[in-house]
């Protein structure tokens, strides 16, 4: 990390130092720093879509699923063999699908739960109100 700050000392916009810089944020867990850093290194680089896709990868990081996905797509307009911004979407594509599939899942469970039936020897079940 020291190494990457004598670059931004020598150089505060050095492209491949803020993205070195934002890697180690992020792998470090510190995601609002990696964020922070990116989201200034974006508009100074919008075409590369390295950048697109580590920002992708940090608001997927954080939950911001909508943000990650539209990034990641910027990101493949410019290459799409980027492989990171491939994997990512596919994952987030995944986990969206799954989560929507349990949402709806819950709601037949709850609408489920909440009718309740009542049985009388000998009739037909009746739905209680």
């Amino acid at each position: 990390e020291s190494d990457i700050q004598k670059l931004l000392e020598q150089d505060p916009e050095d492209s491949e130092a803020l993205m070195l810089k934002a890697s180690v944020s992020k792998i470090k867990n510190r995601l609002p720093e990696a964020l922070a850093i990116l989201e200034k290194l974006v508009p100074k680089t919008p075409t590369n879509n390295i950048a697109l896709a580590a920002l992708g990868d940090v608001n997927l990081a954080m939950g911001n699923t909508q943000i990650s996905e539209d990034l990641f797509n910027r990101s493949l307009k410019i290459d799409p063999t980027n492989e990171a911004a491939l994997t990512n979407r596919g994952s987030l594509q995944g986990a969206l699908t799954n989560t929507k599939t349990k949402q709806k899942g819950n709601e037949t469970k709850t609408k489920t739960e909440t009718t309740k039936e009542k049985v009388k020897p000998g009739k037909t079940k009746v739905k209680a109100k």
